[in-house]
């Protein structure tokens, strides 16, 4: 195009200029189309080659081979595709004559005019050899530049490649800024090796760390060498070690730390210069050097632990250990043996404190350290030189919790309703991981001042204490309605930190009347304990609300504000609403004018208001955060109710009888029908949040159980791992830092059940987290021990968690039990109010005399009933479901008892027969209601098989028949100590009380119930007598016991003859003869002790040998130390 109309007659400037200048743009536009599209397919090779690349050199872990070859393998690739599809195109010759014809084929309207026009627009001599004129070419090329101008002068050409092309090329740009933004693993590693070729090798991103590296090492000391896998994951990592640089490599699997994701070794005893590497997923670390040098090291650490004296434990020496465990407050001494002798050298303690040791001799080192906090130390010698040299490596300082003692009451462990002449026998079980200084009995009675009976008070350093007392109830000033509360305390003797003190629930024992009239009725069904539609719902919540307040001041120091006020507050509302209830109640009662008739309810009418306003009182206190003070009206409040309840209670008992107190009427009656209407709707209020909550917290429990059987899985790979060391000469180390971590969350997993125990009032979880902690306690002790002891405080923490786990699901069980027992409560209460219902229907039907509001009192009742038949129906079945797996039988029949339910349509039928009895006759009704009787009590027949069927394993019932025997042990021994203190006989290991306990100073709390006291060197009556009575129970305890080993098959022949050791002990003033106590420890005590062990070993003893032998008979003589001290561990432990 250069030369068109460059010759003689051209056609106009204007219009060759303009045909040129349209040829131009099309070339143009045509050349950029073929740029951005060579620059779109080299993007997309560039970033799938760099992708590739990337993601294979992380699969080769960057080797500098591969480094090497993908560098120029991509490279390459890269400018060839530039070179190919980018430059060649853009690059290529394109003459004038060709553009006109690409122009025209994307213009057909041009016509190839402007082809025409410059083939013959050019040089003279083509015009002459076309023989065409110059006027004729110059008419062609105005009309191609016409045709042009239709086309907007060629300015569409291309427009939709252009606009694709670049679509492409924005599309690859944003990939790529998505992925640099997300930034991949492999990405982020390969980028700096792919895109920068001509910088030096980048640090390779799948490394290992390696610690301590090239290092002077003291001869004969040991090399803990640790590896941190940088960037990658491997599923086996290998320490690779030589000595000289000719000798081979020998391969240890190194130990993965918990939570750090690093892995440690343990070189020991290290005598001569050696080469190591870390080996981990095809990477290798760098080549580390070990200089032994003639250095002062520690070869062997000796620790003594001397133990505060409240604890009553004695010095333990430990031998050649280094890590440190104990409770605060216990001196260790520390002998040190160096490798070679040295002038002196010191303690580094936590990095900030320098204690100097004392030299004995060149080869002998003292030192001496106070347990107060956790840390570390490590021993500093001085060489010859005068330098200060690290002698040892960082030893762990472990702080073994004290942890508060914990009292609970087995026997009843409940509130009680008695009569003023009952003896009520209550058991108090008190432990302590060292030594209890006091166990006491507080009771009030009517909410009054409190009395403190001393049942334990630190003689003979007990850290397991059972001991009981008789409330004879006819020596205190009760009457019918009233109340007495008790509760258990105990304290520690920690002189260190203070005593540590802890207290059980408060329980309640209800004064009912006794007379044969209330029994006869009792046995009917009627009001009282375990029978009959329950009158004591508003005392029973009351009774709630006292507790709570109790609760909350017993734990006001353990937890935090918010959640005090929020409890306070939850208090103050529900004081509040109960109140709201029976201010409702009372004017019911006076709107109906019945106090003039009939005398009971006059009672009632006075007790009711008298207990609002107590209520109030007790509302206000809690409103303004003051749970002691409002203790007080509160429990005010309870014995109003009570003696309401009492008096009401009364009142059915001689309806049953055919008698109408104080000139009772028609309208009486149904006021007290009103009264148990309003009772009935607070229960099923109260038991179903009750429910509810019970619900939540057996979830956690099942969470928690499969937590103990993750850590006791992991438990036991340590002991294995731990064996395995103790066995080799060069063992691996690393289990420290994994048993610090397991007790950590076995602590964890403790705090859990002791909130579930606090907010659910079951003292169960918190024995079972009593457990947890002590097995958290020997897991430290593990980690702080060495070689053997080390397995078998491994071994021993992991019978601990088994123990919790039993524990957790034994609790399961019998939660299964007491839900159905629940259940069967509830189907019963339903079968007694349809009883009910059909006699207020005989009475109602046809009776011209009833009136709305008797009606309305039934259809209320029946929509009670229905609603408590489909929430019963909803409980079987979700029993059924927790059930299935441990209780198939159980599950199965309240599975069919749930379907009876449904497809008898029972509370369908309760909905229906609300109108039967004015729309119907008699006849009828009285049928439908007879029908719906027989649903109930069938219904209550298949909930009562259901819990027939729970069936406990034979090697379940031998177990808890062993703890049953350990305890009766405990019990015995605790009634020894107590005798012997009340008695001041002098105790068996002829050891005084320590100074400074509790109970030697200040206000001496009364001793087994007798003001007074007794003189020392007797027993007062009272004591004798309560000492007797616990002495009877255990007998009849042991005689049970004795009864369940022998339906097991267990030769149960020393049972009987301690049974009759016992009951020759049995008498007045046998326990106080210093010949009967004697009696009582050599035979009774030592005896069943013996029994004891014997059940144990059978029971058990398979289970240590299958962790300890090796298959032969006995267990081998190199394993015996390990057996035995696994053995003295649990003892520990146990204490």
């Amino acid at each position: 195009m250069h030369r068109l109309f460059a010759d003689a007659a051209p056609p106009p400037p204007a219009h060759a200029d303009t045909l040129a200048t349209v040829i131009r743009r099309v070339r143009r536009r045509w050349r950029v189309r073929l740029a951005l599209q060579g620059l779109a397919i080299t993007a997309v090779i560039a970033l799938a080659v760099f992708l590739v690349s990337a993601y294979v050199l992380e699969q080769l872990r960057f080797t500098p081979t591969a480094v090497l070859l993908f560098r120029v393998v991509s490279w390459s690739a890269v400018l060839a595709a530039a070179f190919w599809f980018l430059m060649r195109p853009v690059l290529r010759r394109v003459t004038v004559e060709q553009v006109a014809l690409y122009l025209e084929e994307h213009e057909p309207l041009l016509e190839g005019r402007v082809s025409t026009a410059v083939e013959f627009g050019g040089t003279e001599a083509a015009l002459e050899a076309a023989q065409l004129s110059p006027q004729l070419v110059q008419r062609l090329v105005e009309q191609a530049v016409e045709s042009c101008g239709t086309v907007d002068g060629g300015r569409r050409v291309e427009q939709r490649g252009l606009t694709r092309v670049s679509g492409a090329l924005t599309g690859v740009t944003l990939a790529a800024a998505a992925i640099i933004l997300l930034q991949p693993g492999f990405v982020y590693h390969g980028a700096p090796f792919l895109l920068t070729p001509w910088s030096g090798a980048p640090a390779n991103p799948f490394a290992i760390d390696v610690e301590p590296g090239d290092v002077d090492l003291p001869r004969g000391a040991d090399l803990r060498v640790r590896a941190t896998l940088r960037n990658f994951g491997a599923d086996a990592v290998t320490l690779l070690v030589r000595q000289g640089n000719d000798g081979e490599w020998e391969r240890w699997p190194m130990t993965a730390e918990e939570g750090s994701g690093a892995h440690e070794f343990l070189l020991f005893a290290v005598e001569q210069d050696l080469e190591y590497l870390v080996e981990a997923g095809g990477v290798r670390s760098s080549i580390h050097r070990v200089s032994v040098r003639d250095l002062p090291y520690v070869d062997r650490i000796d620790l003594e632990y001397h133990y505060p004296a409240y604890t009553g434990l004695e010095p333990r020496r430990e031998a050649d250990a280094g890590d440190i465990a104990a409770v605060a407050g216990s001196r260790v001494l520390l002998s040190i043996v160096p490798t070679i002798p040295v002038p002196g050298g010191a303690l580094v303690v936590s990095e900030q404190d320098t204690l100097s040791l004392a030299s004995v001799s060149d080869s002998l080192l003292l030192g001496e350290l106070t347990i107060e906090t956790p840390g570390t130390y490590r021993v500093v010698l001085e060489s010859e030189l005068g330098r200060e040299v690290a002698a040892s490596p960082d030893y762990f300082i472990d702080v073994l919790d004290d942890m508060p003692p914990s009292v609970t009451f087995t026997t009843p462990g409940r509130d009680l309703q008695v009569t003023m002449i009952d003896e009520v026998f209550v058991e108090v079980r008190a432990e302590d991981d060292f030594a209890l200084a006091s166990v006491d009995l507080i009771y009030a009675v009517n909410g009054g001042a409190e009395q403190t009976l001393a049942l334990y008070d630190g003689v003979g350093r007990r850290s397991d204490v059972t001991a009981s007392h008789t409330f004879y109830l006819e020596e205190l000033p009760l009457e019918p309605g009233d109340f007495v509360s008790y509760y258990g305390r105990v304290s520690d003797g920690n002189r260190i930190a203070g005593p540590q003190r802890a207290a059980t629930d408060m329980y309640f024992l209800e004064i009912r009347r006794f007379d044969q009239r209330f029994q006869q009725a009792e046995s009917q069904g009627e009001p009282g304990e375990g029978g009959g539609a329950s009158v004591g719902e508003l005392s029973a919540r009351q009774r709630q609300i006292v507790s709570a307040t109790f609760k909350l001041v017993r734990d006001s120091l353990t937890l935090a504000d918010d959640e005090v006020r929020e409890r306070l507050a939850t208090l103050a509302l529900a004081q509040g609403r109960l109140r709201g209830e029976v201010e409702t109640l009372v004017a019911q009662i006076e709107s109906r004018g019945v106090m003039a008739l009939d005398s009971t309810f006059r009672i009632i009418a006075e007790a009711l208001p008298q207990a609002a306003e107590a209520m109030l009182q007790a509302e206000e206190q809690l409103g303004e955060r003051q749970p002691q003070d409002a203790m007080s009206p509160e429990q005010v409040a309870l014995q109003y109710l009570q003696r309401a309840e009492s008096a009401f209670r009364d009142r059915q008992i001689s309806q049953q009888q055919g008698g109408q107190p104080g000139g009772s009427s028609a309208g009486a009656d149904d006021l007290a029908d009103l009264f148990e209407l309003e009772l009935d709707k607070l229960r099923n209020q109260y038991e179903r949040v009750d429910r509810g909550a019970r619900r939540a917290a057996d979830e956690q429990v099942d969470e928690l159980m499969q937590r103990l059987e993750e850590l006791a899985r992991r438990q036991q790979q340590e002991n294995e791992r731990m064996r395995a060391r103790a066995q080799q000469e060069r063992g691996g180390g690393g289990g420290g830092e994994a048993q610090r971590q397991l007790a950590e969350e076995a602590e964890e997993a403790a705090r859990r059940l002791e909130r579930l125990s606090r907010e659910q009032s079951r003292p169960e979880l918190g024995e079972t987290a009593r457990e947890l902690r002590e097995a958290a306690e020997t897991m430290r002790r593990a980690a702080a021990s060495e070689s053997g002891e080390s397995a078998a405080q491994g071994q021993a923490a992991l019978d601990r968690l088994r123990d919790a786990r039993r524990m957790l699901d034994e609790n399961r069980a019998a939660g299964l039990a007491r839900e159905i027992q629940d259940a069967l409560a509830r189907a019963q209460r339903l079968r007694r109010q349809q009883e009910a219902v059909m006699d207020d229907v005989e009475r109602l039907r046809g009776d011209p005399a009833a009136d709305g509001e008797q009606m309305r009192q039934l259809t209320e009742r029946k929509d009670e009933m229905a609603a408590e038949v489909s929430d019963l129906e909803r409980q079987l079945t979700q029993l059924s479901r927790d059930a299935r797996d441990d209780q198939p039988d159980a599950s199965a029949r309240l599975r069919d008892a749930a379907r009876d339910v449904r497809d008898n349509r029972i509370a369908d039928k309760i909905l229906y027969s609300r109108g039967v009895v004015q729309g119907r006759s008699p006849e009828y009704a009285r049928n439908f209601e007879e029908q719906i009787a027989a649903d109930l009590e069938a219904l209550e027949e298949d909930v009562r098989e259901a819990l027939g069927a729970i069936g406990e394993s034979r090697d379940r019932r031998l177990a808890r028949s062993l703890e049953e025997t350990r305890e009766l042990v405990n019990a015995l021994e605790s009634l020894d100590d107590r005798i012997r203190s009340a008695s001041g006989a002098p105790p068996p290991d002829e050891q005084a009380q320590m100074p400074g306990e509790p109970g030697q100073t200040g206000e001496q709390p009364q001793r087994g119930g007798n003001p007074g006291g007794a003189t020392r060197g007797q027993l007062s009556p009272d004591e004798s007598r309560q000492f007797e009575r616990e002495l009877s129970r255990r007998r009849g305890e042991l005689s049970e016991l004795s009864r369940q080993l022998a339906e097991e098959g267990i030769d149960v022949e020393q049972l009987e003859r301690i049974l009759a050791d016992i009951r020759g002990l049995e008498g007045p003033g046998r326990l106080a003869d210093p010949r009967g106590l004697e009696r009582l420890r050599q035979e009774v005590i030592a005896d069943l002790r013996e029994f004891e062990f014997a059940l144990r070993r059978e029971l058990a003893g398979g289970e240590v040998e299958r962790y300890f032998s090796t298959g032969a008979e006995e267990v081998p003589p190199e394993y015996r130390e390990l057996v035995e001290e696994y053995y003295r561990a649990l003892s520990r432990s146990r204490r």
